[in-house]
């Protein structure tokens, strides 16, 4: 189908597009996969990348108490506010930016090269403001020991090394290096923890040790290995232009903080560290679901959105896209969600039971912040980061009172649906901006029955019994959520076409890797 962009088979590939470039506009080097081989590979790296401190709950909810867990949450969180000083996510997303609009290869290699520079400078001014304020940040976290607050600032600070070359390297679609560096990361963190927190009982010092020799380590080679194959040489002009684009993400990480992680402040303050501990790994366990589902499929869409935005089929095109990406999550997240007791048991001990009631509420508002994301592509293609402060300032105003009026009587549970309005709010001011940059049809039905259809189901695996039946039960209702979707239409006919394709391909695949093929 013309201008049909499809997670298989995406005309983002420009195999046989009909749009040719000049050879002075040749754009950066892109594999020739497809997009789901490229997804599934990237999602492999964010597993990775991401997945460690999901793999090591177990080791942290067994030689950590709750109240120690919740602290270790707080540590976090505060370092956060630091790594997002460095304007981490602005320069990330101008790493991508420039280097994908780049108009040659010298071009591209200066630009690798500034924005590896880029968070070099910031850090160091980072650092001076966290030594100045040091005796003022055990009131901000309610924590006595202010060492370890600095020392878990200069671990957020020391991730951003590993920051950019990353994102070149997405930028680049290089996806088997991409998850070569990260599962080399999982494992040297993972080795580590284990270590530091099992072997030798460093408990909350020993989690961020391991965090900051990983970033140390890693960011360094990563950094030399970039360098020397871009440029050593900045350009000035550019780094101008790309701390310029940057620097809205200092307000705009700032609220996102706010908006994302200020209700540990607020259940610091009126619930305590146990509180804290039970909502952080009910708000971990709703975070997996991104991190299997849009995670993967966002790395490949940021490098290829910016030639979808030039497509005549443009509005619809993306519109389409973001409801194959939206359906990952919401099948991933019924799956989560009907199977949360069977997770937290699995992943903490007895005294952390009361985390499920979290992570429901988190899931869904996380939906709808998956979804504000993809509507913010029509800032980044056009260069429109300005336009995000504005949002993201008025939606976490909204979200602080929600934690203000809802966390002291309701607890955990009044936090996790704070988020969740919160979220929605964020979700409709964004769609408001962004249609005015750029108008995209998104298909909102679509959306609406599947979401509709997860959140049934769910509420319905409430009522299967325990044991053996009641597993067999809760896998049917999650199987039924794509079966609806199938049979009822929701899926069309171009896609369904698309999935038997992928499944007949993924039968081939097993097929040669069997014994004696």
């Amino acid at each position: 189908m013309a201008g049909d962009i499809g997670l298989e088979t995406c005309p983002l590939e420009l195999e046989e597009s009909a749009v040719r470039k000049t050879a002075a506009e040749t754009p950066p080097p892109r594999a020739d996969k497809p997009f789901l081989m490229h997804a599934i590979i990237y999602g492999l790296g964010a597993l990775a990348l991401q997945a460690a401190s999901v793999v090591l709950v177990p080791l942290y909810t067994r030689c950590l108490t709750p109240a120690e867990f919740g602290v270790l949450e707080m540590l976090n969180r505060i370092g956060e506010v630091f790594y997002l000083c460095l304007v981490a996510n602005g320069i990330r997303l101008a790493a991508f930016t420039f280097y994908c609009q780049a108009k040659s290869d010298q071009e591209r290699k200066r630009t690798a090269a500034t924005v590896l520079y880029a968070p070099m400078i910031v850090l160091l001014g980072c650092g001076l403001l966290a030594a100045a304020i040091a005796p003022f940040l055990d009131l901000l976290t309610g924590i006595d020991d202010s060492t370890i607050v600095v020392f878990a600032i200069v671990v957020a600070l020391l991730d951003g090394i590993t920051m950019v070359p990353l994102a070149l390297m997405q930028a680049r679609v290089e996806s088997a290096y991409y998850v070569t560096a990260t599962a080399a990361m999982f494992c040297f963190r993972v080795t580590f923890n284990i270590v530091a927190v099992a072997g030798l009982g460093w408990g909350v010092w020993g989690v961020l040790g391991a965090s900051a020799a990983t970033s140390a380590v890693f960011g360094a080679i990563l950094t030399w290995h970039e360098l020397r194959k871009a440029s050593f040489l900045p350009d000035m002009k550019k780094l101008k232009d790309v701390l310029r684009f940057a620097l809205p993400f200092v307000p705009v990480g700032l609220c996102g903080m706010l908006l994302h992680n200020g209700d540990r402040f607020f259940l610091m303050s009126f619930s305590g560290a146990d509180e804290v501990g039970l909502y952080a790994l009910g708000y971990k366990v709703a975070l997996v679901i991104g991190l299997l589902s849009t995670g993967p499929l966002c790395q490949v869409w940021t490098a290829k959105m910016f030639d979808a935005f030039e497509l005549p089929s443009a509005p619809a095109a993306v519109g389409r896209v973001c409801t194959r990406i939206l359906a990952a999550y919401l099948f991933v997240g019924t799956g989560v969600c009907i199977f949360q007791d069977e997770l937290i048991r699995v992943l903490a001990a007895r005294g952390y039971r009361g985390a499920t009631a979290v992570i429901g509420p988190v899931a869904l508002a996380y939906f709808f912040w998956a979804l504000s994301n993809l509507m913010d592509a029509p800032l980044w293609v056009r260069r429109r980061s300005d336009l995000k402060p504005r949002i993201i300032f008025a939606s976490a105003s909204v979200t602080l009172g929600l934690y203000a009026w809802l966390i002291p009587p309701y607890g955990a549970q009044g936090a996790a649906y704070a988020t969740l309005i919160g979220m929605v709010v964020h979700c409709g001011i964004t769609f408001a901006v962004s249609q005015r940059v750029f108008c995209v049809e998104y298909e909102f039905r679509r959306l609406a029955v599947m979401l509709a259809a997860a959140v049934a189901l769910t509420l319905a695996s409430r009522w299967m019994p325990r044991g053996i039946p009641g597993m067999v039960g809760q896998l049917a209702l999650w199987a039924a959520w794509p079966a609806l979707l199938w049979w009822g239409d929701i899926v069309t006919t171009s896609e369904k076409t698309m999935i038997l394709a992928a499944c007949s391909r993924a039968r081939h695949w097993i097929g040669c890797l069997a014994p004696g093929r």
